[in-house]
């Protein structure tokens, strides 16, 4: 029994250094713009920021979701900013795979096409439906803080539990519109099924 118990607390230490270290890349290299900009302790919203930067690094797209080699990479706000200009300031000379980080803030689902990753504000919950439709034609990335925004359709949820930012994803969904996600992401987030 002690050596069961032994292999499980082995187990479980590497799990959770694990989740250690991909939590550290997540956060790894945030631009010093950002840094000086965070609060001694930062905001809901704030971190939630910085992730959305970050899944980036996670996730991969289809080529036919840049038109050209030097499209840059756009992440799309439809609705209520909820970041203010924080989240100009976290993108600000960030780069994917040398392509260039960009802010679109939608009002008009028009403009979705030029998305790859888009976060659906709390102010859009009562037209979701008609987000998720729209979007679920095109390799982007949707993330939300709405809540049960993954059991609608949604690839990755904000949430908060003890007082602290934690994610749902749905790596389904995200396969489904032909993107591939990075199983370190996975191990961090908590896997819908």
């Amino acid at each position: 029994m002690y050596y069961i118990n032994y292999l499980f607390s082995i187990h479980y230490a590497k799990k959770l250094l694990s989740k250690l270290l991909i939590m550290s890349l997540l956060f790894y290299a945030i631009p010093t713009q950002a840094i000086q900009a965070l609060p001694k302790m930062p905001s809901e919203s704030q971190l939630q920021a910085v992730f959305l930067l970050r899944f980036g690094l996670f996730v991969h797209w289809p080529d036919s979701a840049f038109d050209n080699t030097e499209n840059s990479l756009n992440i799309c706000i439809v609705g209520n900013n909820p970041f203010g200009d924080f989240f100009n300031s976290v993108i600000k000379d960030e780069k994917y795979n040398e392509r260039k980080v960009n802010a679109l803030y939608l009002s008009e689902l028009e403009s979705l096409p030029q998305c790859h990753i888009l976060f659906v504000s709390e102010s859009e919950i009562y037209r979701l439906e008609q987000i998720m439709e729209a979007s679920a034609n095109f390799p982007i990335l949707t993330v939300s803080n709405i809540a049960n925004f993954v059991n609608r359709g949604g690839m990755i949820e904000f949430y908060l539990r003890n007082n602290k930012v934690r994610f749902m994803i749905d790596p389904q969904t995200i396969r489904d519109v032909n993107l591939s996600v990075n199983a370190n992401l996975l191990r961090v987030g908590d896997v819908v099924q």
